[in-house]
């Protein structure tokens, strides 16, 4: 016990950690921040806790009304007669029959279902869930996270429903709730939430820990800064550490390349790593569905937000990154730079024709991609310049997120897709590739199942001796902050 706390000591002088003071692995905190669910924990823990990153608050008389349609709530069939329930299940069967392609499924008689349904086994579950054990007061004002499924219907219709993060980014809109100010406290509430019921963390003990924050590979800049702020000055944690969670997932499942594939709740990323880089010329990412086997119709992103030509959501870069009063060497004065340094290479004073806030804005904005997962694979590839690299990312392709992982028969499906447009050249010297990785831990293991890999590998990251000068004090100036970043800030 002496042990730790001489670890995870806190200088008074600084208002932080000392970034080169080792710490012990129970006293990081590693938030892991996605769509649908938040994923938090101790970096000793075997396991991630996950709640519903969401939260409802009561709405005041002739309030507006808002609610984020994310989430199944709980659903209580006893409110439907014999009619309607039959309704339900033909709209269901519909909606099924409609994504399925021509031909694939028969016609087939109930008399047959039901049979054939006889026969089969009932699946064991090896542990009774929770999730509706207990149904919170109605007269809260305040609902956080998996309290919100365990309420009925009827009594969430008196709550705006928030959910603060959407498809990897902050979700600001111009509705109730979709402030920058709003977006934030959402937040910081449901991860105050979070410590106190899942790691039994209280709000004053919080300066004794220190927080990884897992953000996704295309980020931005502008709202990475307020998360940081969130979590050292208004959560108050000790210092912070921030990874992209492609990074992230390498380590968490052993690899030392990889073309990671993240398909989350809302959207699909993809990106090349090696040796715990990313190379921002092979990234794709930001693009919503609907279900999991959107990946593969591409028809359903037109019922998404508004995209480009080829269907994909398109991020540019805000002002802020641009002109960043903090930031001494912001994206004007990486472009100004370039630009000399580009006319000065020939020869010629005048700049005029010169682009290179394309180049600087690349990691920031999608390019033109086909919008089947595949050929997005080999896009992302074959974006790299190296031969070599090509060669090792077709070797191993990572599949993480709940979103396609978990359905049977995707890995076979996906590599067959992936080999059918390769290059020939590649299948005639890796005739076995690529090979598909998912993780296939449990909850109950050591290894990290497809959801929480990216999780796991930032605690691992965390306890790593060349991550102990990563680590952002309170304190710290922005303008600092890019010689404490892993990745291109």
């Amino acid at each position: 016990m002496k042990l730790a706390l001489k670890e995870t000591s806190v200088e008074k002088d600084g208002g932080g950690v000392s970034g080169s003071e080792r710490v012990a692995p129970e006293h990081v905190v590693v938030f892991h921040p996605g769509s649908k669910y938040l994923r938090l924990g101790r970096a000793s823990d075997v396991s991630a806790n996950t709640i519903l990153h969401a939260i409802a608050r009561r709405r005041k008389p002739d309030g507006i009304e808002h609610n984020d349609p994310f989430h199944v709530p709980y659903y209580d069939d006893a409110d439907l007669d014999d009619d309607e329930f039959n309704d339900v299940i033909d709209q269901g069967r519909e909606c099924v029959s409609s994504m399925t392609p021509a031909g694939v499924v028969d016609e087939v008689d109930d008399f047959e279902v039901v049979k054939f349904n006889r026969k089969c086994r009932p699946e064991k579950v090896p542990y009774k869930s929770t999730m509706f054990s207990k149904v919170p007061p109605t007269k809260s004002d305040v609902l956080v996270g998996n309290e919100i499924l365990k309420m009925k219907l009827s009594a969430l219709e008196a709550f705006n429903i928030h959910s603060p993060w959407r498809r990897g980014d902050l979700n600001l809109h111009s509705g109730c709730g979709g402030s920058l100010t709003a977006v934030l406290k959402d937040l910081k509430d449901i991860w105050l939430h979070g410590l106190r019921t899942a790691l039994a963390i209280r709000a004053d003990e919080v300066q004794d820990y220190r927080v990884v924050l897992v953000i996704p590979d295309i980020y931005n800049r502008s709202h990475i800064k307020h998360l940081i702020r969130l979590l050292v000055e208004d959560i108050g944690f000790a210092s912070c550490l921030v990874l992209q969670d492609h990074v992230a997932a390498t380590f968490g499942c052993g690899v030392a390349h990889a073309c990671v594939v993240d398909v989350g709740d809302q959207k699909t990323s993809i990106s090349c790593v090696e040796d715990g880089f990313c190379h921002r010329e092979s990234r794709l990412g930001d693009e919503p569905l609907l279900v999991g086997v959107s990946v593969f119709l591409p028809q359903l992103f037109a019922e998404t937000s508004p995209r480009n030509s080829t269907g994909f959501v398109v991020r540019q870069a805000s002002a802020q990154d641009f002109n960043d009063p903090d930031d001494p060497f912001d994206v004007n004065f990486l472009r100004e730079s370039r630009r000399k340094t580009a006319a000065a290479a020939v020869g010629d004073d005048d700049d005029e024709g010169l682009d290179t806030a394309g180049d600087l804005n690349s990691h920031l904005e999608l390019d033109s991609w086909d919008p089947d997962l595949h050929r997005a694979i080999v896009n992302c590839v074959e974006k790299l310049a190296s031969e070599e690299t090509k060669m090792k990312m077709y070797a191993t392709i990572l599949l993480v997120g709940d979103g396609l992982a978990n359905f049977e028969g995707s890995k076979a499906f996906l590599r067959n897709m992936v080999r059918s447009v390769m290059p020939e050249h590649v299948l005639q010297l890796m005739p076995h590739a690529p090979e598909i990785v998912i993780p296939s831990g449990s909850s109950r293991s050591a290894r990290p199942t497809v959801g929480s890999a990216c999780w796991k590998g930032a605690a691992v990251f965390s306890c790593l001796d060349s991550s102990q000068d990563l680590w952002i004090s309170r304190g710290m100036k922005p303008r600092t902050w890019r010689e404490k970043l892993p990745f291109v800030w």
